[in-house]
């Protein structure tokens, strides 16, 4: 039986709006109980919380290419992946410390679907899009610097 505020989804329930509004003010309460806001990559995540927060409060679930790359966190978390050899492009890794991030993104990216529940096809064009989305914000710090 289905919970009041949830939807029904072919492969099981995915999340509505609210829910992961409350999920993302979770993340950044304990982003500033722990003082990510005192450093720089901290600041940069929780700014990006933020920013998916007013999105789905403004919007709901982005549809526009545009507005996905805005609030993808991608960019701000697949560096420290790499170094710690978290191999997040694999639907079935283990994301250690940075699961909440990635299961957010992946949650915000696809209208509330979660990681676990896409097929191979939905994957891979998340991968491409978080793709997309760091070569960007990489070419935006380089114009600005």
């Amino acid at each position: 039986m289905l919970r009041e505020g949830r939807v029904a989804t072919i492969l099981g329930v995915m999340k509505t709006v609210p829910e992961v509004v409350a999920l993302l003010r979770e993340q950044i309460k304990l982003g500033i109980e722990h003082e990510f806001d005192t450093d720089p990559v901290g600041n940069i995540r929780l700014r990006q919380l933020l920013l998916m927060e007013d999105c789905l409060n403004a919007i709901g679930f982005p549809t526009h290419e545009e507005h996905k790359g805005k609030v993808s966190l991608a960019p701000y978390i697949f560096q420290e992946a790499n170094y710690s050899d978290i191999s997040w492009t694999s639907q079935e890794a283990e994301l250690g410390h940075l699961s909440a991030y990635f299961e957010l993104d992946y949650i915000v990216q696809n209208q509330g679907h979660e990681r676990g529940e896409a097929g191979a096809e939905e994957f891979k064009q998340y991968v491409e899009d978080s793709f997309k989305w760091i070569d960007r914000a990489q070419a935006s710090a380089a114009n600005s610097a």
